[in-house]
Order: C-alpha cells, then sequence, then structure tokens
C-alpha cells in the first residue's frame, strides 16, 4: 500500500489522502503512523492438548515469549464430553523470559464466556523451574477433557 491513496467524499466533494509514514503526513499524522506500528503484534499459538484435572504444561515455555506484561486470551473449542461449548478465557500475566531459580507457581485470573460452559472451567498459571531453567505457561480443567483439543493462545504484550 505504499503509493495508494485513500479517497474520501464528503458532501460531494471528493479528498484524496496518500498513505502516512513515520515521517509524512497523509491520511493519519506522523506521530499516530508511529504509535500505531509500535502496537506489539498478537503471538499466537495453537497446542493440541488432552487437559486433565490436574496442572500439566501446555508447551509454552521461556523464550517462547519475552519478558513482560501479556493480555493472554484463550480459545478452547467444542467438547461435547466436558460441556465446553465455543468458550474462551482472557486475563493478564507477567512472563520472565530467562532462567529463574524459583519453583514458585501463581494462577491466572480468567474470565470466561462463550455459548456455554455448564459449570466446566479452564485455568492457566505460569510455574517457574528451579535449576535457573525458564519459566512455563500450565493448564487444568474443573473436568478433565475426554480427549486431546487443539486450544489457541493469544498475547499481546503490554509492556
Amino acid at each position: 500500500m505504499a503509493n495508494k491513496k485513500i479517497y474520501v467524499k464528503l458532501n460531494g466533494t471528493s479528498y484524496s489522502y496518500p498513505n502516512a509514514t513515520t515521517t509524512s503526513e497523509g491520511y493519519m499524522s506522523a506521530s499516530d503512523k508511529s504509535k500505531l506500528d509500535a502496537v506489539p503484534a498478537v503471538k499466537t499459538i495453537t497446542k493440541s492438548l488432552k487437559v486433565t484435572t490436574d496442572w500439566m504444561d501446555t508447551g509454552i515455555a521461556g523464550g517462547d515469549l519475552a519478558t513482560g506484561m501479556y493480555a493472554v486470551y484463550m480459545q478452547v473449542p467444542t467438547i461435547d464430553a466436558t460441556g465446553l461449548y465455543q468458550e474462551s478465557w482472557a486475563g493478564i500475566m507477567s512472563w520472565f523470559s530467562g532462567g529463574t531459580n524459583s519453583t514458585n507457581s501463581d494462577e491466572i485470573l480468567l474470565h470466561n464466556a462463550g455459548h456455554a460452559d455448564n459449570s466446566n472451567e479452564v485455568y492457566l498459571r505460569t510455574i517457574r523451574q528451579s535449576s535457573s531453567a525458564s519459566m512455563k505457561l500450565q493448564i487444568a480443567a474443573k473436568s478433565a477433557f475426554p480427549g486431546a483439543a487443539s486450544i489457541t493462545f493469544s498475547f499481546r504484550r503490554l509492556s
């Protein structure tokens, strides 16, 4: 879209605006373009997991995410046996991508919405590993899944 223009018609008059760059005005100001370009992209990771009632690794660990604060959004497909129908969960979490010598875990407060959860819940937490290993994201459910489900995790860095 580098050479394209945006055309706007207002009260019968047509206006043409070039695309903005970080150094020139266009349909938006150069400073607004710089701010928009600085918004971090969403990182999406999909994992096939047979979630149980015990904490288990998602396979997301260490350098999969940079150190920072994230909005996390998790989509769980419809699973008749667990009563989950088009459900998703969202929360805010901290992440550390380097090595750690702690074994602490912290549950992520999640809000869920969707068609029907039928009193099943899905939980997330971060856990640190000792011996300078990395942090991991773990998952558990109130009622175990009958088989592996394709779960999509989306992360947007907030700071």
